[in-house]
């Protein structure tokens, strides 16, 4: 390796390049939560400038409040970081500048001095707000899939069922509370002949 390329790996501009060239948004923040620097996914995601994050506390971005999150959640993930000195794994609900509210999985990981103090954390942002409303749908249709499944009783006349509360009602109704689901109504063929034979005469 030659002593140009020797000089370039280590130096400053060989991390940029590093981090800007990742797709997932990285911002890298001090111990006292202040951005020191952002890739270019990180700006296009905050929807912000990197002079107008660095010198930000990270937690005013998405966590707007007049104290800062650090002092007063354990979930912070800058926090747990500097507390254990390990990476950390955490979900968030966050509050973007635009208005805009996502669910967040930050990884967040020690960067060390010599000496073995963590100096600053490095933070990735991944956006899985449409993962959580899918798992979301989806433990709803389950839970609404277990309440039908359990022995309901119903009417071997008239085919009301009784529900929880032991009150009998139409099967319309007691679906409806369950799922929300609409109904329209028609006759099938079989109840067609029966309750207008004329129409069915040669």
């Amino acid at each position: 390796m030659s002593k140009s390329k020797k000089a370039y790996v280590g130096s400053k501009d060989y991390y940029s390049s590093i981090i800007n060239n990742l797709q997932e948004p990285i911002i890298v923040v001090d111990s006292n939560c202040h951005i020191v620097d952002a890739n270019k996914s990180a700006c296009t995601y905050l929807g912000r400038e990197i002079e107008n994050l660095n010198g930000q506390n990270c937690c005013g971005l998405s966590h707007p409040s007049d104290r800062i999150y650090f002092e007063k959640s354990k979930s912070c993930p800058c926090r747990i970081v500097l507390e254990t000195l390990q990476q950390t794994q955490i979900i968030h609900e966050h509050h973007h500048p635009d208005g805009k509210t996502v669910w967040e999985e930050i990884l967040a990981s020690p960067l060390k001095d010599k000496s073995g103090k963590v100096a600053y954390v490095v933070m990735e942002l991944r956006d899985i707000t449409e993962l959580v409303k899918l798992k979301d749908v989806s433990g709803k249709l389950d839970a609404e899939i277990k309440i039908m499944r359990k022995f309901t009783p119903i009417c071997a006349s008239c085919k009301k069922i009784r529900n929880e509360e032991g009150n009998w009602e139409d099967v319309e109704h007691y679906i409806h509370e369950l799922s929300k689901v609409e109904f329209t109504h028609t006759i099938c063929p079989k109840c067609q002949r029966k309750l207008y034979p004329d129409q069915f005469k040669n």
